[in-house]
């Protein structure tokens, strides 16, 4: 389903609101322009719409009843009604607005999305409805040539009687106020005109130092300011009244990019081979002299104080020793000892 938006018909027409009103809701004059409808001229009412014209297959007829749901007395109609075989109802709402001495007329309908053949329903109606608001026109206009509702009221003589209406009555206070209290009134003049001179004075005396300001602009001198300089006073040069005999004074300035500052060293010493290799010799020197001893010095060690290796005879000797020292505390307990050598 293809969601429709409302079918909407505009008109204006060069009467009264009230005039319109009435060829929309009295029969006599509605059926000047629509008289196959039948409205009941209040909320829940019934409305309701049949007609046919041509035969055969060109014949075409309509059959749609509903129900007055708004009723705004002079403004507004609202209704709900459906074609014979529908399912769903559309809705309806004509409204009338007032635009200077015209009145504008809007009709708009709804619901036609849930309709079969929606696009066809809803073209359908827009022309219906763009007929029937240009044959309520020609009706309107044929009544306001007949002088069905008197003479058409103009803008602008509207507007100029309001005016004049206007004037008079505030003329009349006037005249009343000025009845009463005459001498109220003198005073406030006098006031008021004292006031009005003190203003003009005040008006002309800025008006002159206007003009004098831009004479002197105009004519004068230009004075020049002295440029404003950061920096501290020297109390000789304040003294002295003179900056000649003032010291001079060297200010730095600030680096850019590209400029190469100078760089203040103190003298360097510059060291020759021969001084440069004889630290490390001296450093040599004394390592030796923590050795205590030359390198190519023959060193001579003591081996007396080392351990002797034993023979495998010793050691046989000795392991005999240990097995007489060792001797099992059981006699009767084989010596394996001997049983291995064969005694």
């Amino acid at each position: 389903m293809i969601p429709l938006g409302p079918v909407v018909a505009r008109s204006r027409v060069g009467v009264a609101r009230a005039a319109a009103w009435t060829y929309l809701v009295e029969p006599d004059r509605r059926a000047e322009w629509w008289p196959e409808l039948q409205l009941d001229a209040r909320v829940g009412g019934v409305v309701a719409e049949q007609w046919s014209e041509g035969e055969g297959d060109a014949m075409v007829s309509r059959d749609a009843s509903g129900t007055v749901d708004v009723w705004v007395e002079g403004h507004a109609v609202g209704f709900t009604w459906r074609e014979a075989g529908d399912e769903r109802d559309t809705a309806v709402l004509i409204t009338l607005r007032t635009q200077g001495v015209d009145t504008g007329i809007t009709v708009t309908e709804t619901g036609f999305d849930a309709l079969p053949s929606a696009g066809e329903r809803a073209a359908a109606s827009q022309e219906g409805w763009q007929v029937l608001l240009r044959d309520l026109k020609s009706a309107l206009e044929a009544a306001q040539a007949a002088g069905a509702f008197g003479d058409r009221e103009q803008p602008d003589a509207g507007a100029g009687s309001a005016v004049a209406a206007g004037s008079a009555a505030a003329g009349s206070a006037t005249a009343a106020g000025a009845a009463a209290g005459e001498e109220n009134a003198d005073a406030d003049a006098d006031a008021d005109a004292d006031a009005d001179a003190v203003a003009d004075a005040g008006d002309a005396e800025a008006e002159a130092s206007d003009a004098a300001d831009a004479s002197a602009g105009a004519g004068g001198e230009l004075e020049v300011l002295e440029p404003e300089v950061d920096g501290e006073i020297d109390d000789t040069v304040a003294a002295s009244g003179s900056a000649d005999d003032a010291p001079a004074i060297e200010i730095d300035a600030e680096l850019a990019v590209g400029d190469h500052p100078e760089l203040e060293t103190n003298p360097v010493t510059v060291i020759s081979g021969d001084e440069a290799d004889s630290p490390r010799e001296a450093d040599g020197a004394d390592a030796e002299s923590e050795r205590g001893h030359d390198l190519d010095e023959t060193i001579q060690i003591d081996r007396s104080e080392l351990p002797t290796a034993q023979s495998p005879e010793s050691r046989r000797e000795s392991d005999a020793g240990r097995g007489e020292t060792e001797a099992p505390s059981d006699p009767e307990e084989p010596d394996f000892d001997t049983l291995i050598r064969g005694e």
